[in-house]
């Protein structure tokens, strides 16, 4: 599960030998708000190029192309 998970991490990486369940419960939490806010940031981005080339209001009528956006995470690897 992501707290064993957290768990070995805060152990092995961090030198944390011992972590509560609460700590564990609190760093899967905390990891998932970064990883949302970096997904969002990045989603900016994508935003502000479309925006820049003008494929931000798709208007179909005006025979202008659809913009299909897809990210995963070995954008960020």
């Amino acid at each position: 599960s992501d707290f064993k998970v957290a768990g070995r991490i805060l152990k092995d990486v961090l030198g944390i030998p011992h972590s509560s369940m609460s700590t564990r419960k609190i760093v899967v939490e905390l990891c998932r708000i970064v990883a949302e806010r970096g997904a969002r940031l990045a989603g900016a981005g994508v935003v502000g190029i479309l925006k820049k080339i003008g494929r931000d209001n798709v208007n179909e009528a005006a025979g202008k192309k659809r913009t299909v956006v897809a990210m995963d995470g070995g954008l960020y690897e």
